[in-house]
């Protein structure tokens, strides 16, 4: 398929002289392009479009270009079918640009190459409207991206145990143990949480649930003798109130109180840790918060990394908690 901006062009022409009811031979055609573009276009070349505009899947127009033989011309069936429909503004369509470009990092990636046609169909609909060219594309945004997309692999078959309620039986080796486990797991959700998919459901012999991260599966696969346990409740709400994606406790969660420097409190201002965050106090040399979450190894993850700058007030344990973490630590390098 033709990928020039030429071939673009040449598309938008053919597309308006038929537009509207209207009727227009090949050597019209041809002729309409020649005047627009200012160099020689084959009927060939014509034929080539047409075709293309017809059933190029990744051009996604799906023209509905007909030929009337007593005419001897091309026509659309639909009258007010046209190429240009494109309903966007200026807004919309950087937006779209900028969607796509996120999207194509992913394209080549498991489960995401089902959705490369797609993505091409959007970029192809953008250039026709902008007339970009099609090596033009947003390079000069630097997206983060995982350094590694191992476990994605397990994708499709998750998605499709979650959409048609299949137990999955996954073989799991955590980090922390010396050898494989097999578990059967109803599917629930699929989670992102830095740059790593985890899988969420039921474990039948824990009898509750339980995540996985994908990166540590061993093997997948349906099983069909056993029968689905449906969630008892909106998977989401498993995380509603913890940051990161490893929970310990049911029930309500504590009111974990942070005090950070002024040099730190401007980027948790700016982009919250969690919607419950409040902020309790704010001076010129510190800002207090609140948040309503559990504990969990990625918060402290969290509060560690802020050194200094950060101070737990409550709940009193957790704040022993996290100082018996940093003496640990200073042992660590006094050693």
């Amino acid at each position: 398929m033709p990928q020039n901006k030429d071939a673009l062009l040449r598309y938008r022409i053919i597309n308006r002289c038929l537009t509207n009811g209207k009727y227009a031979n090949v050597e019209e055609l041809r002729e309409a392009c020649e005047n627009a573009l200012g160099y020689r276009v084959s009927v060939r070349t014509i034929k080539g479009d047409i075709e293309n505009m017809r059933y190029e899947s990744r051009l996604g127009y799906e023209a509905p270009i007909k030929y009337d033989h007593f005419r001897k011309a091309y026509y659309y069936s639909d009258p007010k079918y046209s190429i240009d429909h494109l309903p966007l503004d200026e807004t919309e369509i950087q937006s779209l640009m900028f969607a796509s470009s996120l999207l194509e990092q992913f394209q080549n990636i498991g489960v995401f190459k089902y959705f490369s046609d797609a993505i091409e169909k959007i970029r192809n609909a953008v250039k026709i409207k902008k007339l970009l060219k099609q090596d033009d594309k947003i390079d000069f945004i630097d997206f983060d991206v995982a350094t590694t997309n191992r476990g994605l692999e397990y994708f499709p078959v998750i998605v499709d145990a979650i959409l048609k309620k299949k137990v999955l039986k996954l073989e799991y080796k955590a980090f922390e143990k010396s050898r494989s486990y097999t578990h059967h797991l109803h599917p629930y959700l699929l989670k992102e949480y830095l740059y790593r998919w985890y899988v969420f459901g039921y474990n039948e012999y824990w009898k509750g649930l339980r995540i996985y991260a994908l990166d540590r599966v061993v093997s997948l696969e349906p099983v069909y003798t056993k029968e689905y346990r449906e969630p008892q409740k909106n998977p989401r709400d498993y995380f509603k109130n913890i940051i990161g994606v490893t929970r310990f406790e049911e029930g309500p969660p504590p009111t974990i109180v942070l005090k950070f420097s002024h040099r730190q409190a401007n980027y948790i201002l700016t982009q919250p840790l969690h919607p419950s965050q409040k902020v309790l106090e704010e001076t010129k040399e510190h800002v207090s918060i609140s948040l309503e979450v559990h504990p969990s190894p990625e918060l402290e993850i969290k509060i560690l990394g802020w050194g200094k700058d950060v101070e737990v007030l409550e709940p009193k344990i957790y704040a022993k908690f996290i100082n018996e973490k940093i003496q640990l630590s200073l042992l660590n390098f006094k050693k």
